[in-house]
């Protein structure tokens, strides 16, 4: 949700930033689980008469610090540079082209022709 302009000058971080750090909060946070979830070994092997002939052994073990840390700080990177690229890409759709604050209002009671008589006919 948008910010008010008292919210936005008290925030310790600004809109973008705070996006940014959820997101590698998040990515972070999954990083450091799933590898433990998905840990696991795997043992195949032949046996005739109860002597093993061969086999062949998986492991998956991982070591996610460094993981959850690269991570996070791709998701922050990423996250920010997503938030500036959407903020300014909404500011040039809505007609960023006058400065701000000198865009055209119309007044509070001014309704279409349309509107107003079909609300007179109900």
């Amino acid at each position: 949700p948008a910010r008010t302009p008292r919210e936005d000058s008290e925030a310790v971080l600004d809109r973008h930033a705070e996006i940014a750090v959820r997101m590698g909060i998040a990515v972070g946070i999954a990083a450091l689980v799933l590898p433990s979830v998905a840990g696991g070994s795997l043992r195949i092997g032949i046996s005739l008469m109860g002597n093993e002939m061969g086999g062949l052994s998986a492991g998956l073990d991982a070591h996610p610090g460094l993981s959850a840390l690269t991570g996070f700080v791709l998701a922050v990177l990423g996250a920010y540079g997503g938030s500036r690229l959407h903020s300014r890409r909404a500011r040039h759709r809505n007609g960023a082209a006058q400065p701000p604050g000198t865009a055209t209002r119309r007044p509070v009671g001014a309704r279409s022709a349309s509107r107003a008589s079909s609300d007179s006919v109900s």
